[in-house]
């Protein structure tokens, strides 16, 4: 004679344990899905002759994973369309037809050959990218790219010797008050807000 608070012994019924299993497995597919992602941790890139394009790979990949919002702000952008500012400018080309929204501010103060930014506002013009100058006056000696979930500050002019040659640093920050800050500095700029 069993006692009266022992359990039965029988397995369950077969639909029971498949039904429990699927309860299972939404209730994690739920979690995950709720839980919001941890940041990705701020990264260093220390650029250097030895390891060249390291910098422009990691400055690509950080363009590449806009999708809503894409901004840049450079004191000098040296046209190269075969090489790392050309790859710079195509991906920002390719997020603005992708419907990001694509601004640059730039220094318009000018060099001995002219206005040092002329050539890149042109193309970037040409491809969908909204061109912001600077204020007469002022210097924008910044090099900043900000998407919606990192900003990458750096010492990386856009030129070919900046991403390929020279020894550079730069941060890549996925902290929402630097996102924050930022977006309300690249605001702060005349005619940056249509």
């Amino acid at each position: 004679m069993g006692l009266p608070l022992q359990p039965d012994l029988r397995p369950a019924p077969r639909w029971r344990r498949v039904g429990l299993g699927l309860a299972l497995v939404v209730l994690v597919v739920a979690v995950v899905a709720l839980v919001p992602a941890r940041p990705e941790p701020s990264r260093l890139i220390l650029s250097r002759p030895d390891r060249p394009l390291e910098a422009s790979a990691a400055l690509d990949r950080h363009v590449a994973d806009a999708r809503r919002r894409l901004w840049l702000m450079f004191y000098v952008v040296r046209m190269d369309t075969q090489g790392p500012v050309g790859a710079l400018l195509e991906g920002c080309a390719r997020a603005a037809a992708a419907g990001v929204d694509v601004r640059i501010v730039l220094d318009r103060a000018a060099d001995a050959d002219g206005q040092r930014n002329a050539e890149a506002a042109a193309w970037c013009a040409s491809h969908g990218i909204r061109v912001v100058w600077d204020e007469v006056g002022v210097t924008t000696h910044a090099k900043v790219v900000l998407t919606e979930e990192a900003v990458w500050i750096g010492s990386h002019n856009a030129t070919r010797a900046a991403l390929a040659i020279n020894r550079e640093a730069a941060v890549i920050l996925a902290d929402p008050a630097a996102l924050a800050a930022t977006e309300a500095w690249f605001r702060a700029v005349p005619g940056f807000d249509p």
